[in-house]
C-alpha cells in the first residue's frame, strides 16, 4: 500500500499505463479475431462450394460434407462469437478502470472517460453491434446451408 501521495500518484500512473496497453491490445485483438474468422469462414465456404459442385463425383463423402462443412462453420462462428464477447468484456473493464484512474489522478484530459461516454453514430450502434450483426448473418447462412445439406 502506498505510504504517501507521491507514491499513490506513481502507482496510479503505472496502473494507467498498464490499462492503456491492455486496452490497445484488446482493441487490436477484436479486429484480428474478426479477420481470422473471415479467413477461416471463407475457406470453409470455398470447401462447401467445391463439395456442392463435385458432390456427384465425390459420392457419399460429398453428400456428408454438404452438412458437415456448415456444421463446422456454425461451430467456428459460435467459438469466435464467444472470443469476441470475452474480449469485449475485458475491453470494457479497461475503459472503466482507465476512467477511474483518470478521476483519481484528477486529469483534465480524460481519454478513457471520453471513450466511454462518446455517443454512438446516429445515436445507436457501435463496433460491437456491427460485429455481432456480421456474426449473426454468417450464422444464419451456415444454418441455411446445413439445412439444405441435410435434404
Amino acid at each position: 500500500m502506498p505510504e504517501n501521495d507521491e507514491e499513490t500518484r506513481l502507482s496510479l500512473r503505472n496502473e494507467y499505463t498498464v490499462v492503456g496497453a491492455d486496452w490497445r491490445f484488446l482493441v487490436g485483438i477484436r479486429f484480428a479475431v474478426l479477420a481470422f474468422a473471415a479467413t477461416v469462414l471463407s475457406a470453409l465456404l470455398g470447401a462447401y462450394q467445391y463439395m456442392l459442385t463435385n458432390k456427384d463425383r465425390l459420392g457419399d463423402v460429398g453428400q456428408t460434407a454438404l452438412w458437415a462443412v456448415p456444421a463446422l462453420g456454425i461451430t467456428v462462428t459460435l467459438i469466435v462469437w464467444l472470443i469476441e464477447a470475452r474480449t469485449k468484456k475485458l475491453y470494457t473493464i479497461c475503459l472503466i478502470n482507465g476512467a477511474e484512474v483518470e478521476t483519481r489522478l484528477g486529469l483534465e484530459v480524460r481519454h478513457f472517460y471520453d471513450l466511454w461516454r462518446s455517443p454512438h453514430p446516429l445515436r445507436f450502434g457501435s463496433h460491437t453491434t456491427a460485429i455481432r450483426a456480421i456474426y449473426i448473418v454468417v450464422l444464419v447462412v451456415w444454418c441455411y446451408l446445413g439445412y439444405k445439406g441435410l435434404q
